[in-house]
């Protein structure tokens, strides 16, 4: 094995090992043991960043509904259908950026869990 490839497998035990034991985890020896409390700990720090993510998606995407409803460049009535498909990619870009924010708030918030733990 090159030097890199175990300098990498050495820093990604290490990681593992830290994860470990944040979630209170330990292997050494060839034994195992578990911290309840530590792991019960961790998961319902994790449970609250996951439900405050949660609720800001939902509050976002409900202040967001009506104003997509307006963008989105279709309109149906009872004798035709228009799209508008400049209209139609504004939202599609608007969907994406959302999306954007959302994968960036839930990195922000699995990295402030690592901080804490």
């Amino acid at each position: 094995m090159s030097k890199a490839k175990e300098t990498k497998a050495k820093v990604k035990l290490e990681d593992d090992t830290e994860l470990f034991s944040k979630i209170g985890i330990n292997v050494e020896n060839e034994k195992l043991s578990i911290d309840f409390a530590k792991t019960k700990e961790f998961f319902d720090s994790l449970k609250k960043k996951m439900e405050l993510v949660s609720k800001n998606i939902e509050k976002n995407f409900q202040e967001g509904a009506d104003e997509f409803k307006e963008n989105l460049g279709i309109r149906v009535d009872e004798e035709r259908i228009e799209i508008d498909f400049g209209e139609a990619k504004s939202f599609i870009s608007d969907v994406g950026a959302k999306i954007e924010e959302l994968l960036a708030s839930l990195e922000h918030s699995v990295d402030q869990l690592n901080k804490k733990s």
